[in-house]
């Protein structure tokens, strides 16, 4: 057991990172020292790794202060306790299916992860594809966060291709996820009854409007929230000369903003997304007149934000804030839903345009009320910060009124009666009914989680399977009108980590601030060519803007030094493409890498490989391979699906153990030639496409099976047999690999490799492996250590290798 003094001065020290308050005392009520609920979450997963045992995330409610809470963990120490390992909940036994309804982003991410847990899954759509509020954006709509943070499933992530998908490529994504599942598209759901305690009757319709029954074991409702668009008829409309929309569903084209001047009413998420669209498409200005100034992050902040596997306070990003509202001449005092260091609960849009429009002249945000219309004008109430009021005439020849979506409660609709929820989402407080609309309520908080609602949605699917198991955990919730962040937060925190490992490898910062850069100047250049050229404004120098951000991310990832191109002057690291080896995947690879230390020295891009097969259940061969810390720790699961590559492994082997000789023809008779080539088809298929959407890299890497492909896939690229996206790899690391049988029967092998080639192999390798090495030695610089396969003893010869391909 920790001695008591540690435990205090831990206590002391989490509580002090956390509040950012040194004159915290021993009984300062902890919830008025900033300590809000997200950080309460924190403070309870900081102290269980600090201090080694589990703590509740509802720690701070039941301990008040600092005094109380050195006393409640004590007790917790003294009685040996683990929340982690107490009350695993038995599995229902329910075959039923479980009914999604609604097939947009979260029925469709929801769906996804009941599957993956094996459960059997109906979705219904009552539209006629899948897409849900997506469907009703503008050809011009994308997204507002950078794309790795919105997955639809994180246990296999999918590189979108581009930083901020278009509308037209999310739709694509959904439909092609909905389609892998039970999808029954025009069904309506019409009731539901419950038949008995984990059975359900549901009445619904098809496409022909006839009625049909379906007994279920759960349901799980995705209706959305953008069911009915707010509009308001304003005096003088049937008088106004030019075009009046709703800014959603392409009821005005771009091509309708050429040189007009654009009022948009409303300032939410539409509202901006209009904005850039009236801009680049030739509007002479833009003009949103809003009652209250919602906020705007810069797209740097969502990404800060999804990059942190934890939260991120307020106070942090403060300074990246009010270094781009001051280029638009607001202070953050003036933005109501930031007060000091806590912020409106709700997503903000998400926008660089809208900084840069302000700073260049060609939007400007106008706090008021339009009273009515006129043939070329909008008459505005303009609300001044005295609380007066005056009247202002703004020229107009196209009018947005994005006011915005009210909601149905369908499922009130449904149940027939009044429903009430647990926790938000839990129906009548049975776990097996859900919803999932977004009637929360909004609260304050002091740090962000994520922006994305695939994350949310994830999350909330754990929570759902884990209390369907364990009904007794959740009838002790209480019913709250709004969600209880403790409740989901080991969910969340589980899917945090895959979001933020997702973003920093598909986008990392140096790459980020190099797309951001390049649309800033040309939305710069769009927004020169229509000022007029004696008064026209220069644009703010986006580096300039970005240097409070990069602060944060070399204070978050000090050994990850980055290019950041004027933000702060330090070299680019090699970007490294690693293949994992045979039965692992890129989770097991990246936490290999991060053991040993190799992850500091270079940026790796870890993919998947594109074929399925059974984990490693030899206890021999996983501490061969350096895989038995990770079956400990719960990171290698024998008896799960993993992912392998192709490099003939059984032909090697029993070439290797004499039960197969090489003819004059080759290892590989005919029938299994064509196997093989039919497998490196589609692996290098695979590889195109993740060179082509992570690429260019510096240098390839792998382990076993992983750099025996690799080392087939740069034979294949130089020898101009086709070219894989790998046409800039300068050099090679290979850890234990060999010859592909199958490309040397076709003689890719017999010229020499023109790279730098590093073989690491061990002595505690098997012997076949130890063989293998000799029709390497002519081809590469030779390491031979005798660590087994510890890799962090070969640091100092690795080293000095990625410098080679270090640019900068």
């Amino acid at each position: 057991m920790q001695p008591i003094e540690d435990v205090d001065s831990a206590i002391s020290r989490v509580l002090q990172g956390l509040t950012d308050s040194a004159a915290l005392t021993l009984d300062s009520d902890l919830s008025e020292s900033g300590l809000d609920s997200l950080g309460a979450a924190e403070l309870s997963i900081q102290l269980s790794n600090v201090l080694g045992i589990k703590l509740p995330a509802t720690v701070s409610a039941t301990a008040k202060s600092e005094r109380e809470l050195r006393r409640y963990v004590r007790e917790e120490l003294a009685a040996q306790r683990d929340v982690s390992e107490a009350g695993v909940p038995e599995a229902t036994g329910s075959k039923l299916p479980i009914l999604v309804v609604g097939a947009g982003v979260g029925g469709v991410a929801f769906a996804q992860q009941l599957v993956r847990a094996s459960e059997t899954v109906v979705v219904m759509e009552k539209g006629a594809a899948a897409g849900g509020s997506w469907t009703l954006g503008n050809l011009s709509s994308k997204l507002q966060i950078d794309a790795p943070s919105y997955m639809l499933n994180y246990d296999s992530p999918r590189a979108w291709g581009v930083t901020y998908p278009s509308k037209q490529k999310v739709l694509d994504e959904v439909r092609e996820a909905a389609n892998s599942l039970d999808l029954r598209l025009s069904h309506e759901v019409t009731s539901l009854s419950k038949v008995q305690p984990g059975e359900y009757r549901v009445k619904f319709t098809d496409a022909s409007k006839k009625q049909h029954e379906l007994t279920v074991g759960g349901v799980a409702f995705f209706l959305g929230g953008l069911h009915a668009a707010n509009d308001v008829v304003y005096p003088g409309e049937d008088g106004f000369a030019g075009t009046i929309g709703l800014g959603h569903g392409d009821d005005v084209r771009p091509e309708a903003f050429k040189d007009q001047e654009v009022l948009i009413v409303g300032h939410g998420a539409f509202a901006i997304e209009n904005m850039r669209t009236a801009l680049q498409n030739g509007a002479k200005s833009v003009t949103i007149v809003a009652r209250r100034r919602n906020i705007v992050f810069p797209s740097v902040v969502n990404w800060l934000i999804n990059s942190v596997n934890g939260t991120l306070e307020i106070r942090k990003i403060r300074p990246v804030l009010e270094k781009f509202y001051q280029v638009a001449g607001i202070t953050l005092d003036q933005l109501p839903a930031l007060q000091g260091d806590s912020i409106d609960f709700r997503i903000p849009a998400c926008s660089d345009i809208y900084f840069l429009a302000q700073a260049m002249g060609a939007l400007r945000v106008v706090i008021g009320e339009v009273t009515r219309l006129e043939s070329t004008c909008a008459v505005v109430d303009v609300f001044d910060e005295d609380g007066g009021t005056r009247v202002e005439h703004l020229p107009c020849q196209v009018v947005l009124k994005c006011l915005g979506f009210h909601r149905h409660d369908l499922v009130q609709k449904i149940f027939g009666r009044p429903v009430e929820r647990k926790a938000s989402f839990w129906l009548d407080g049975d776990p097996n009914l859900v919803a999932n609309d977004q009637f929360q309520v909004p609260e304050r908080v002091n740090s962000l989680l994520c922006p994305s609602y695939p994350f949310y949605v994830q999350a909330f699917a754990k929570a759902f399977l884990h209390y369907r198991k364990d009904p007794q955990a959740l009838a002790r919730l209480s019913f709250t009108p709004g969600v209880d962040i403790n409740i989901m937060w080991e969910h969340f925190k589980e899917r945090k980590v895959k979001v933020s490992d997702v973003t920093r490898e598909q986008l990392p910062f140096c790459d980020f601030v190099r797309h951001r850069r390049t649309e800033w100047e040309e939305n710069a250049l769009i927004l020169r060519e229509r000022q007029d050229g004696a008064n026209s404004l220069q644009p703010p120098d986006f580096d300039r803007l970005l240097r409070p951000a990069g602060a944060i991310v070399a204070r978050l990832w000090p050994s990850a030094p980055q290019d950041f191109a004027g933000i702060l002057a330090v070299p680019r690291r090699p970007r490294v493409l690693f293949f994992h080896g045979e039965k692992t995947n890129r989770e097991v690879a990246m936490r290999l890498l991060q053991a040993t230390g190799w992850w500091q020295q270079a940026d790796f891009v870890v993919p998947d490989g594109p074929h399925a097969v059974s984990a490693d259940e030899d206890p021999e061969q996983l501490e061969r391979v350096g895989l038995t810390q990770l079956v400990r720790e719960g990171w290698y699961r024998p008896g799960e699906t993993y992912k392998e590559w192709c490099a003939n492994f059984g032909i090697f082997y029993d070439l290797h153990m004499g039960t197969r000789t090489r003819t004059p023809r080759g290892a590989l008779n005919t029938q299994e030639a064509q196997m093989e080539h039919d497998r490196y088809e589609e692996a290098f298929a695979y590889l195109t496409k993740v060179a082509h959407n992570h690429g260019p890299f510096d240098a390839v890497a792998g382990f076993c099976q992983g750099a025996a492909f690799a080392h087939a896939a740069i034979f294949v690229q130089r020898a101009g047999k086709r070219d894989l996206g790998l046409g800039g790899v300068r050099m090679m690391i290979a850890m234990a690999p060999w010859k592909c049988p199958y490309h040397d029967d076709l003689g890719f092998f017999n010229t020499r490799l023109d790279m730098p080639l590093l073989l690491l192999h061990g002595s505690q390798d098997l012997q076949m492996f130890k063989d293998a090495v000799g029709p390497f030695r002519e081809l590469c610089q030779r390491l031979r250590h005798n660590s087994g396969v510890r890799w962090q003893a070969c640091l100092s010869i690795t080293e000095p290798f990625f410098q080679t391909s270090r640019c900068g």
